[in-house]
């Protein structure tokens, strides 16, 4: 605050009072980007944002940008930044009760697993940029393919598509296949995530995906689900979800 030359004490107990009397663009952390957005929203100054609750927040700028917003300005520290961060390989596979080379059903099998993997992410607030596709085919020859993208996956649309290309250059169309897995590699829980991590399409699929894990979580009646994974085979041999690592 008293650069280049000057130092600036700030007592115990005034750091709100502090904080309120800055704009938002002079906080740590906050980029240009994420400044137009908030000023987009009306909020330029600190003390605007004091005065939001957490839903409110989360519903503007996202859970993640908000969460870390609120807790600078209220003159709390968000944690130390690591470099290192603690990752785990999460996963989801099915085994069909028969061969298949049903591309049909191969594919809203992906779909479901990415949606089931999705959930556990969404539970667990783990990002992850890369999505591994595990192939068994009828011969019990076990493969897998990888693709890292620059960013966290967005959703389970987004880790179906990819697992859909993977399979595509993993898969002849022909042989018959035994299991399918999609999994996610070195999964971690950020310090908390930038609204514009996403372009506008993707943060809306995630929004939407994430409500729809929280209603599931939270529902007693009958299960929310896509339309496209109606009718899917439900029982399938050896069909699980392997646990992150220690767990």
């Amino acid at each position: 605050r008293s650069k280049p030359d000057g130092v600036l004490l700030v007592p115990p107990g005034s750091e709100r009072i502090f904080l309120a009397q800055l704009e938002v663009r002079e906080l740590w952390g906050i980029g240009a980007t994420s400044a137009r957005r908030l000023a987009r929203h009306g909020l330029t100054r600190v003390e605007q944002l004091l005065r939001l609750d957490r839903a409110t927040a989360a519903a503007l700028v996202g859970e993640g940008l908000s969460r870390y917003l609120l807790t600078i300005c209220a003159g709390d520290d968000p944690g130390p930044f690591t470099p290192q961060r603690r990752s785990h390989s999460l996963s989801s596979e099915t085994t069909f009760p028969a061969d298949t080379a049903d591309r049909r059903v191969l594919e809203r099998t992906l779909l479901r697993l990415a949606h089931r993997l999705m959930e556990r992410m969404f539970a667990g607030a783990w990002e992850a940029n890369t999505v591994v596709l595990k192939v068994r085919d009828n011969r019990f020859r076990t493969s897998t393919v990888r693709r890292s993208l620059n960013r966290p996956v967005a959703s389970a649309q987004e880790t179906f598509e990819v697992a859909r290309q993977l399979l595509q250059r993993r898969w002849d169309g022909r042989r018959p296949l035994r299991l399918l897995g999609i999994g996610f590699a070195h999964a971690a829980r950020p310090e908390y995530t930038q609204a514009e991590l996403f372009d506008s399409r993707a943060q809306r699929i995630r929004q939407v995906e994430q409500t729809v894990a929280r209603l599931r979580r939270g529902s007693r009646g009958p299960s929310i689900t896509k339309a496209s994974l109606l009718g899917a085979p439900s029982r399938q041999r050896g069909a699980g979800d392997a646990p992150p690592p220690g767990s």
